[in-house]
């Protein structure tokens, strides 16, 4: 399994770590089971580290989740999603996109290039 969804609880946040060569669908199962748990334990802050993902997963499969799977699978008003920014830059434009494709559908997001401004943001109010 190229991810790991985790409960952050003194932080109330989900922490999503997706490396290797992850494929379309094994993405939709990460994102799905994160926030899957998220709504069982109540949290809405998700840091999501890519730093080592490798991938071939497309912009218009990146707009798919976020438009379509998000909506479907009830992402909750006020979910904050940070993402660490991939080493790859061809992953991090999409990732940049991604971010900018959350925010045009309402939902905050942002993409940091360490943990610790990560972090930051999404404790912020």
């Amino acid at each position: 399994m190229g991810w790991t969804s985790v409960h952050i609880a003194t932080e109330k946040r989900m922490e999503l770590t997706l490396e290797g060569n992850l494929e379309y669908k094994s993405l939709l199962e990460a994102a799905y089971t994160n926030l899957e748990n998220a709504r069982k334990v109540g949290a809405n802050l998700h840091l999501v580290d890519c730093t080592l993902l490798r991938s071939k997963i497309n912009r218009s499969e990146l707009f798919e989740l976020s438009n379509k799977y998000y909506t479907e699978w009830g992402l909750p008003p006020g979910t904050k999603i940070a993402l660490l920014e991939p080493k790859d830059n061809t992953l991090k434009m999409k990732a940049e996109f991604f971010v900018y494709a959350m925010e045009k559908l309402g939902w905050e997001s942002a993409l940091f290039s360490n943990r610790t401004k990560a972090l930051a943001w999404l404790q912020e109010n």
